[in-house]
């Protein structure tokens, strides 16, 4: 069994909103391990990942994972099949560049919101359709594919959503949001699907809506928690996806410094 305390600490770069070797290097510096690389859907195309790369060897940084764009527009589940051909079209060149970089995981949104009653076993299906292809891009590039359960209306709202979703193949995983959750316990979840879980996103709320904030800063029992991903065994790092600054309706906490990830982590663990 593993050790939430062994587990390496990163933090996606939506805490700092953008993704430069500079960025890397602040990383390193603040002591953290690993990063995952995340932005705004328009941003990805300007992404000089050999130059992150470079930097991440320079310094001894993980870039553990790539959160592949979401939007409305780049929907892998959206009704429109040339949105979702976009979005696969985008998603896949996306896969080849992380083989390429030696980036060994990227995550994907199964859809957007609103999805409708009406309309969401057909969204699901398109969705998990097209995770069967991208997962066979991703095992062809040398990436591990892990699909992100989300809140609200959006596809893969609920651990029996995610089981279907997963089904679209063997080698696909999953990536825990632990601020998603809100039609289901944390433990209910993992029961369910736990056993698939990759990796995370680790941030706190208040069980009413998604809030990303820093653990302590709402209602997550993290010990309950962490004991359960232990005794999942799980392996993967201990990825925040938490802002720096406070923002409405987010984190209502003071400013951050990314030294107060591996805090908080140290603090967590103990």
């Amino acid at each position: 069994m593993t050790h939430g305390k062994d587990w390496m600490v990163g933090a996606s770069t939506c805490s700092v909103g953008k993704a430069t070797p500079e960025v890397v290097r602040a990383y390193a510096e603040a002591g953290l391990d690993a990063m995952e690389i995340s932005l705004k859907a328009h941003e990805y195309a300007a992404l000089d990942l050999p130059a992150l790369r470079r930097a991440a060897d320079e310094t001894g940084l993980t870039i553990w994972s790539l959160h592949l764009p979401f939007s409305n527009d780049l929907s892998i589940a959206h009704k429109d099949a040339q949105v979702r051909k976009k979005a696969m079209e985008t998603n896949i060149a996306l896969l080849r560049k992380l083989g390429e970089n030696g980036i060994s995981h990227a995550v994907v949104h199964p859809g957007t919101e609103p999805t409708a009653d009406a309309d969401r076993a057909e969204r699901l299906k398109e969705s998990r359709e097209n995770l069967c292809l991208l997962t066979e891009e991703a095992i062809k590039d040398g990436v591990q594919l892990c699909v992100e359960e989300l809140p609200r209306t959006c596809p893969g709202n609920c651990s029996e959503e995610m089981a279907y979703l997963l089904e679209a193949h063997p080698r696909l995983r999953l990536c825990f949001d632990t601020n998603h959750l809100l039609k289901e316990s944390h433990e209910h979840f993992l029961n369910a699907v736990g056993s698939r879980v990759e990796t995370l996103h680790v941030s706190d709320y208040d069980f009413i809506d998604e809030r990303h904030q820093l653990p302590g800063e709402g209602q997550i029992d993290w010990q309950k928690l962490i004991a359960h991903l232990e005794q999942l065994d799980y392996k993967g790092p201990w990825m925040y996806e938490v802002a720096l600054a406070p923002a409405p309706g987010r984190r209502t906490g003071p400013q951050l410094e990314l030294a107060d990830f591996v805090r908080n982590h140290k603090a967590l663990m103990r």
